[in-house]
């Protein structure tokens, strides 16, 4: 290895920490989209729900159920698989990234960067992203199973 090429590898390693700032910034980006796109599929979700179980709100009611515990229903449902979502999402990403760390750190001038092991993120963090996740499902999901919570017995009865 000449002079040149030290001087370029250490042009590109006081480059590095700039490089890993903006990939933090497009990966926040990235959660803020994803947290959006939560909430468009839960609503599309507790709305195919909704739509499905017509037949059931009306038995529910018919048995003496209330809006109140039928909307409960839905949103301790959508609660549920925002959870199993999240806990999916998180062994993803956790093996997504031991994989890319390893494929890495094959690279001479990253591999006093990356660490060898698999790349938990904190407690903290794994909290805040399932409950993030959770909440978005419930909220996106709010609107519409208040409205299937509220249909009429005899809407729900029809055509049985």
């Amino acid at each position: 290895m000449g002079p040149l090429d030290s001087f370029e590898a250490k042009q590109e390693l006081t480059a590095l920490p700039g490089t890993l700032r903006l990939i933090k910034l497009a990966g926040q980006l990235t959660f803020v989209a994803l947290v959006g796109l939560v909430l468009l599929g839960a609503a599309t979700l507790s709305g195919a729900l909704v739509r499905q179980r017509t037949h059931e709100i009306g038995l529910l009611k018919a048995v003496g159920y209330r809006d109140r515990a039928v909307l409960g229903l839905f949103l301790t449902e959508m609660a549920v698989v925002g959870v199993i979502s999240g806990l999916a999402g998180l062994a993803l990403g956790v093996a997504t990234s031991t994989l890319l760390s390893r494929s890495l750190s094959s690279v001479t001038a990253l591999k006093s960067y990356l660490p060898r092991v698999i790349l938990w993120p904190s407690a903290q963090l794994t909290i805040l992203m399932l409950t993030m996740v959770t909440s978005g499902m419930t909220v996106g999901a709010l609107l519409l199973a208040r409205r299937g919570a509220r249909r009429e017995l005899s809407v729900g009865l029809r055509d049985w």
